[in-house]
């Protein structure tokens, strides 16, 4: 994941942050509470049903703070 967000930084579609420090925040916004809940076995089922729309709200509040404006969205050759 940082290889990927350091390739999109390279590319001028991310702003010039710590690709690290990024991976870390997009990781931490897809685990969230529900890590949590797993661990206790709490509406695995439900939270298996909304993993897709997890991750693209996680995706959009991450462009959207480190998106350049006026940079081309949508997936790339890399995946970011």
């Amino acid at each position: 994941m940082v290889g990927l967000i350091a390739a999109a930084i390279a590319r001028g579609e991310l702003s010039d942050v710590d690709p690290e420090h990024a991976a870390e925040e997009l990781f931490g916004m897809w685990q969230g509470f529900t890590s949590f809940q797993i661990s206790l076995g709490i509406d695995i089922d439900v939270i298996r049903n909304g993993l897709p729309e997890r991750v693209e709200r996680a995706v959009a509040l991450f462009l959207h703070f480190y998106g350049k404006p006026n940079a081309p969205r949508g997936r790339s050759s890399s995946g970011l």
